[in-house]
C-alpha cells in the first residue's frame, strides 16, 4: 500500500538498489565501486523508498552510509583501500557549518526506520558508528586538513620545500633540472634516474648500525620504526634485509 501512494523516481531506485546490493557485498573491492559511484552520483542527497523520503545535506554522506546498512569498519577499509580519503573528506566533514552538516539528532527526522521502535541512533551504535555518543570520523585527520587547506597536501609539501630554498638556489637546481630533461631521451632514462635519486634518498637514511639496533631491541620491528624514526613498513623492510643477509651467510 506504502509502495503504490509514493513517487519513486528513477535516482530514488538507484539509491534502493545501492541499499540493497551493500547487503550483499562481502568484497571491499566490489563495495568500493559501489560507494564511490553513490557519493560521486550526489543522488544520496534526496531521494524515497517505500518507506518515504529522505534527505541529507552536502557534508552528511555518513549518515546516508548508516541509513544504508553500512558498517563503519567497512567504510574505513573502503576509505583506505582506494585512498580515498580526500575524495570523501568534504562529504563527511565532521566540522562542517550548520548549512552542511547537522548535528545526528537532527538530521535522523529525515530517516524511516524500517522497523518499528528503532531510533537512527540505534541503527548507527549497531553498526559501529557511535562513540561517547559522537558519530565517529571515518576519514583520516590528513584527507580532513586536505579539504580545509583547499589544495593536496602532495603539492602544500612541495611548496614547502621551494619556500626553504633561497630563491638562487632554486634558480640554480631549476636550469641543472632543464639541463638534465633535454639529455633524457626516453621515459625508461627519467625512471631510472628517478629510481637512482630515490635509491640515495633511501640510503641516507639507514642506520649506521642496524644490526646492534636490533639485537639491542630484540628484533622488535615496532620498537625500531620508532628508533630510527620510519614506518613499519620501512622498519620491517630493514629487518627483513638483516635477516636474508644472516641466512646467506649461514649457507655459505
Amino acid at each position: 500500500m506504502i509502495t503504490n501512494m509514493l513517487q519513486i523516481d528513477e535516482a530514488s531506485q538507484r539509491v534502493l538498489n545501492f541499499q540493497l546490493r551493500v547487503k550483499n557485498l562481502s568484497q571491499i573491492g566490489y563495495l568500493t565501486g559501489e560507494i564511490q559511484r553513490m557519493a560521486a552520483s550526489g543522488e544520496w542527497r534526496d531521494y524515497t523508498t517505500a518507506l518515504g523520503r529522505s534527505t541529507w545535506l552536502e557534508s552528511e554522506f555518513d549518515y546516508f552510509l548508516i541509513a544504508s546498512g553500512v558498517l563503519f569498519d567497512d567504510a574505513r577499509q573502503v576509505i583506505q583501500w582506494a585512498r580515498a580519503g580526500a575524495e570523501l573528506a568534504r562529504l563527511m566533514d565532521p566540522d562542517a557549518d550548520i548549512r552542511r552538516r547537522r548535528p545526528i539528532e537532527k538530521a535522523a527526522e529525515s530517516w524511516h526506520a524500517p522497523a518499528p521502535g528503532m531510533t537512527f541512533l540505534d541503527r548507527a551504535r549497531d553498526l559501529g558508528w557511535m562513540s561517547d555518543d559522537k558519530v565517529r570520523v571515518v576519514v583520516s585527520r590528513r584527507a580532513l586538513e586536505e579539504v580545509k587547506a583547499g589544495i593536496p597536501n602532495e603539492e602544500r609539501a612541495r611548496r614547502s620545500r621551494a619556500e626553504r630554498l633561497p630563491a638562487e638556489r632554486r634558480r640554480e637546481l631549476d636550469t641543472m633540472t632543464e639541463t638534465l630533461l633535454v639529455e633524457l631521451s626516453s621515459a625508461d632514462e627519467r625512471r631510472y634516474v628517478i629510481d637512482r635519486v630515490r635509491a640515495s634518498a633511501h640510503d641516507e637514511r639507514r642506520p649506521t648500525e642496524p644490526r646492534a639496533d636490533a639485537e639491542r631491541l630484540g628484533w622488535n620491528v615496532a620498537a625500531l620504526a620508532k628508533h630510527w624514526g620510519v614506518t613499519r613498513m620501512t622498519a620491517h623492510r630493514w629487518v627483513t634485509e638483516l635477516r636474508v643477509g644472516d641466512q646467506k651467510g649461514t649457507d655459505a
